[in-house]
């Protein structure tokens, strides 16, 4: 990934929260002339605002690989699931990893096994290394929907503390129509099901390509007799 990338994997998550914090916010007063003038009073320098946006954007990575390697939150914010996978006889008959403290595996444990199999298979075999690039850009994909998945989140309580400031709070106050406010709701639920469903979507991409790559890998050396268990084991450490 270029450095160019890089920073955009950080920036476009932040432009995606200030587009909606804008919107929720906005709709409610559908575009009042009075709030209007108030946030026009608003100056930012431009060099610390752009610092600010990568920090922030540092910051919404950092969530998402928190909440990506917590199994506590699976339910709302998914992750590759490979433990049935490496529980298949398939797998089973190609691979042997040694577990020492003989206690099954979590999710996260099962997810290091497989990173550290995939790039020893890389070193390998050639069609891995091109496969890899694939793999790259869908966890790449991963991190930014999941990423703008966060950046939603944290608008709408954004917005909400806007609206509720300008409501109640301001020296100036201003009321957001009612019907404007439900409409604002259900614009909401909408994007909240559109985020979660191209997060959830480009989740299982990812976790399906890599059940394939691998088990193909590991079925074509077994057959070219490359592969014997006795070889190919995975020992891991004592906790």
């Amino acid at each position: 990934m270029t450095e160019f990338r890089k920073i955009l994997r950080y920036l476009i998550p932040i432009f995606v929260l200030i587009l909606y914090v804008h919107i929720f916010t906005a709709l409610p007063y559908f575009l009042d002339a009075h709030l209007e003038a108030v946030l026009s009073d608003f100056k930012f320098d431009s060099t610390l605002l752009m610092g600010l946006l990568l920090g922030l954007g540092f910051l919404l990575s950092t969530i998402h690989h928190l909440l990506f390697n917590s199994e506590r939150v699976s339910s709302l914010y998914p992750r590759p699931e490979y433990k049935a996978f490496m529980e298949s006889s398939q797998i089973k008959d190609s691979l042997k990893v040694m577990e020492p403290n003989q206690t099954p595996l979590n999710n996260l444990q099962i997810w290091r096994v497989i990173n550290v199999i995939w790039h020893r298979l890389r070193i390998e075999d050639p069609a891995m290394e091109k496969i890899n690039e694939r793999n790259d850009s869908l966890t790449d994909l991963v991190h930014s929907t999941g990423t703008t998945y966060l950046a939603f989140f944290l608008s709408v309580m954004g917005s909400a503390a806007l609206i509720i400031y300008f409501a109640f709070c301001a020296e100036n106050i201003v009321r957001p129509n009612l019907i404007c406010l439900g409409l604002d709701a259900v614009v909401i639920i909408l994007l909240f099901f559109l985020h979660r469903a191209s997060y959830t979507h480009s989740v299982q991409n990812l976790q399906e390509f890599v059940k394939i790559a691998l088990l193909d890998a590991l079925v074509k050396k077994q057959k070219k007799g490359l592969l014997r268990k006795d070889i190919f084991t995975l020992n891991l450490p004592k906790n």
